[in-house]
């Protein structure tokens, strides 16, 4: 996938649209399109921060095994992205080694990927790896390839080694 390309399907994926809808953009070099990506994610953040740490502090008091049916059947994992976002680290890390990974997929798929860095960097290797295979498996590569700058050591080779040499990174 062509840098531009995935940087299209980010954006699309952001804005909840069809990529078709955004075909204007198809020229548009990659860097300005993950501009126009970071910028707009930045702004639907800080619209809904006034939402979501209210709903941050409570979560924080939940254990992992509750939280993750919540986050599943009321939440949605675009919220629990952003939540990612407005937790502080050892929170968000909390909540992440608490959750399954078909969630953490989910989650991880929804997410700005610079949000993400510095949890995944208190997330265990091995699901990192678990974590990757799953975006593998579900044909994922628009958020394997924005995850990948974001890891370091272990977590890197861990999601490198369940790549499988599918993504150069």
């Amino acid at each position: 996938m062509t840098g531009s390309t995935a940087e299209h399907e980010r954006l699309a994926r952001l804005l909840l649209v069809d990529g078709d809808e955004l075909e204007g953009l198809r020229d548009v070099p990659p860097d300005v399109l993950r501009r126009l990506h970071d910028l707009a994610s930045d702004a639907m953040l800080d619209a809904n921060r006034h939402a979501l740490e209210p709903l941050v502090g409570l979560a924080t008091k939940l254990p992992g095994r509750v939280l993750g049916p919540l986050i599943r059947q009321v939440l949605h994992p675009r919220i629990a992205a952003r939540a990612v976002a407005v937790l502080p680290h050892e929170q968000a890390v909390s909540l992440a080694q608490g959750l399954p990974v078909d969630l953490l997929a989910d989650v991880a798929a929804a997410a700005d990927p610079r949000h993400l860095g510095p949890v995944i960097s208190g997330v265990p290797p091995e699901t990192v790896g678990e974590v990757t295979a799953e975006l593998v498996a579900r044909g994922d590569r628009v958020t394997v390839e924005g995850l990948l700058p974001e890891l370091e050591g272990e977590r890197r080779e861990a999601a490198e080694a369940a790549l499988g040499g599918l993504v150069a990174g």
